[in-house]
């Protein structure tokens, strides 16, 4: 499912959407408040580190690979977006993500229970990291 042709399309269309829906977005917004400013955040891998393997059976899950192609891409447009409205100010969370030691996201393995979840959000330490690097982003502007 998550290598197949209509994913593939899907996920193109959507970074299509945003990069003509966001700037609608914007526009809005500064067309009721021109003076304000905008933080656009980039987003982050919500599976580093989520690629495992059972020999035994041949098979494999990289989600981590499979989403950085994605979120990168995304990425792009997103800082490509903030560039091109000077109101705007981006919030870098990909590269702090991955080069955190602490745990971020909801997504991972347990051994005990056994349990694995798939859920791409941020736990309560992750939106504390988005706040701080949201913060220290607010404090580069004055």
């Amino acid at each position: 499912l998550l290598v197949s042709e209509e994913f593939e399309t899907n996920m193109r269309q959507g970074i299509t959407d945003l990069k003509t829906e966001l700037p609608k977005v914007l526009n809005s917004v500064f067309e009721k408040n021109p003076e304000v400013t905008v933080a656009l955040m980039t987003l982050y891998n919500p599976f580093e580190g989520f690629s495992f393997g059972i020999e035994y059976i041949d098979a494999s899950l990289d989600l981590e690979s499979l989403a950085a192609k994605w979120v990168e891409l995304l990425n792009v447009e997103i800082a490509s977006v903030a560039e091109s409205f000077p109101n705007t100010v981006l919030v870098e969370t990909y590269a702090p993500f991955g080069s955190s030691e602490k745990k971020l996201i909801n997504a991972g393995f347990s051994s005990a229970p056994l349990r694995l979840s798939v859920d791409p959000h941020p736990n309560a330490e992750g939106h504390r990291f988005i706040a701080q690097l949201y913060f220290e982003r607010i404090k580069q502007m004055y």
